[in-house]
């Protein structure tokens, strides 16, 4: 259930300096209402949305981790993107219509919905600019990620996917060195990256013995940064340069 609460919160929000939120508080500041924002909580497993449902509004994860995917008419399902705390999801081509893909809770998250951020949009174009800069890299990150699944082997693919959400927590400030929370479950990772969880499970354990990276109690570690970085390709240099939005 959504529930109102105060501004207090959203002042003490680290998520508030990146992304939608740092736009938001760029143009209300202090005098952002605090009904223009609404908070719920989603336990690990629970879903934000489903597949061919109906949502009102944006999103915004404050903390936590979301998984985006689509279920194919075979009933597998394909994950196309991990959602860190202070980025948007939810956004789509028909804001009126059913999903075009389900969002589920991988740990335990505290969401905020904009409701009205379409109409934001249009009476402030910058946040109309930062909307469409987030679909912009988020087409960016889904196209190399199915160039890894199209052209790379696993260690390849797993490289680049351990790299790629490495950069992202670490602007975030959530990476001690080259630590993170990483609650994705090898059956997760098989469905980001077009592998069997019997493939991911043994690549794993090559990529452990080559002390390449180690994951123990839902954390992960970058043993070797270079090695990962010479298996995963340039690719994520464009995205190094494409990370911070343009100025609005």
């Amino acid at each position: 259930m959504l529930s109102h609460f105060s501004i207090k919160p959203c002042l003490s929000c680290p998520s508030r300096k990146f992304g939608f939120c740092q736009n938001i508080f760029k143009i209300f500041g202090n005098e952002l209402d605090a009904h223009l924002i609404n908070q719920h909580s989603l336990l690990a497993k629970d879903y934000l949305f489903r597949q061919g449902g109906f949502y009102d509004g944006l999103f915004v994860l404050q903390s936590g981790w979301i998984l985006l995917s689509r279920i194919a008419e075979d009933g597998k399902r394909q994950v196309f993107k991990s959602v860190l705390p202070g980025e948007l999801l939810g956004f789509q081509p028909d804001h009126h219509g059913p999903a075009i893909y389900s969002a589920i809770a991988v740990k335990d998250c505290e969401v905020c919905t904009i409701p009205s951020a379409i109409q934001l949009c249009s009476s402030h174009p910058d946040l109309a600019m930062k909307l469409a800069w987030s679909s912009a890299y988020d087409i960016l990150l889904t196209e190399m990620y199915l160039a890894k699944i199209s052209q790379c082997n696993a260690k390849e693919r797993i490289a680049f996917m351990v790299l790629e959400l490495f950069r992202r927590l670490k602007l975030l400030g959530l990476c001690k060195n080259y630590t993170f929370q990483f609650p994705l479950k090898q059956e997760d990772i098989a469905e980001i990256l077009g592998l069997t969880s019997i493939h991911v499970n043994r690549t794993l354990h090559v990529m452990k013995d080559e002390g390449l990276l180690s994951i123990r109690h839902h954390e992960l570690t970058i043993l070797d940064f270079w090695g990962l970085e010479r298996l995963s390709g340039k690719d994520l240099e464009m995205l190094m340069v494409c990370e911070t939005p343009i100025n609005l």
